[in-house]
């Protein structure tokens, strides 16, 4: 099997709606095939050209130059648009031909088929390499359509037609030919999304699991401010006051904290208008812990962050609701909870 393989213009031809021509009136679809032909053979030759293949409402032809091909296409056309017309589109790329056992084939011939299939009658589209071999010839104009995914063809295809004065320009937005399918619009999107939602719960559980908020500068030091009674009658005082001293107490005992302010220097600080950063620049710690108590119907709830203030970074922070029929309980287990939670912070 022999091969041969040459570089060229391409130029392909198709009579728009022949199918329909023909079995609306065969005799004028014969006569009109006839004057396509005849017009088409006539400027081929005359431009150097050589017709590969009659597919009888089209052909594939090619020649030596850019130049010659298009000069070609405005000559067929302008010819078929006198009576009787002939309603032709054709389309034109440079690529490689390649024969095996004298029919031609090649990536060259299958998009300049494309591009034709995107005409409409009396219009000439050309790819870009086209245009760019013709585009500093005057006598050519031509304009931009839009880039198109063909059928089978890899990589997106810019498409210009040939504007001069006499010829169809396809409307953008209405083109239609051997393209790929569409897929449905939000289908292109579910990868990206999937893949950022991944990348979103990983950062969160990082975050929340993995990474744990220590003390910027090293310095161990808390004071624990007396915890407020928020909707609490004053004579309650003595549960956040317990609270508080119980918390001081059990904190000291944890060897990695270098110091915790005892419940004689934090008391004055009960209800106290001073910033965390005054009260723990008038201290000398590096973290405050503060707190509420609020009771709702039968419950109470409790609030308690730590904070290093310097950077004003929330080092911990939770919540804790207990029903209020047991006070001595809740205290205890409120301690434990917030001891307990604190000593796997800083240790």
């Amino acid at each position: 099997m022999s091969q041969q393989r040459r570089l060229a213009a391409i130029l392909f031809t198709d009579i728009v709606g022949s199918t329909a021509i023909m079995q609306k009136d065969e005799h004028s679809a014969v006569s009109l095939n006839r004057r396509y032909m005849a017009v088409l053979k006539q400027a081929v030759s005359s431009h150097g050209g050589e017709i590969l293949n009659d597919y009888g409402d089209g052909s594939l032809c090619v020649f030596a130059s850019a130049t010659q091909a298009v000069l070609c296409a405005i000559a067929v056309q302008q010819q078929l648009q006198t009576e009787p017309k002939v309603p032709l589109r054709i389309g034109l790329h440079i690529g490689e031909i390649f024969f095996e056992d004298g029919k031609p084939f090649g990536d060259g011939v299958n998009v300049a088929s494309r591009i034709q299939s995107l005409g409409i009658a009396n219009s000439v589209l050309i790819s870009a390499e086209i245009n760019n071999k013709i585009k500093n010839q005057p006598e050519f104009k031509t304009v931009s359509v839009g880039w198109f995914h063909f059928k089978n063809v890899d990589e997106p295809i810019e498409v210009f037609a040939l504007s001069n004065e006499g010829f169809a320009v396809p409307d953008k937005n209405k083109m239609e030919g051997k393209l790929q399918e569409k897929k449905p619009a939000g289908r292109k999107w579910i990868l990206p999304l999937a893949v950022l939602l991944l990348l979103a719960l990983s950062f969160l559980v990082f975050e929340n699991v993995f990474r744990v908020s220590r003390f910027t500068e090293g310095d161990k030091t808390i004071a624990v401010l007396p915890f407020e009674n928020l909707g609490m009658h004053d004579t309650d005082e003595y549960i956040s006051d317990g609270i508080t001293q119980d918390i001081i107490k059990n904190l000291s005992k944890i060897a990695s904290l270098n110091k915790v302010i005892g419940w004689f220097s934090v008391r004055k600080f009960k209800k106290t208008k001073e910033t965390l950063k005054e009260v723990a620049d008038e201290l000398g710690v590096a973290a405050v812990l503060s707190g509420s108590l609020e009771q709702h119907a039968d419950k109470i709830h409790i609030i308690a962050e730590l904070t290093e203030v310097n950077t004003n970074k929330r080092l911990w922070g939770d919540d804790f609701e207990y029903d209020s029929k047991d006070i001595l309980s809740i205290q205890s287990m409120v301690v434990g909870e917030i001891v307990n939670a604190l000593k796997a912070k800083v240790t």
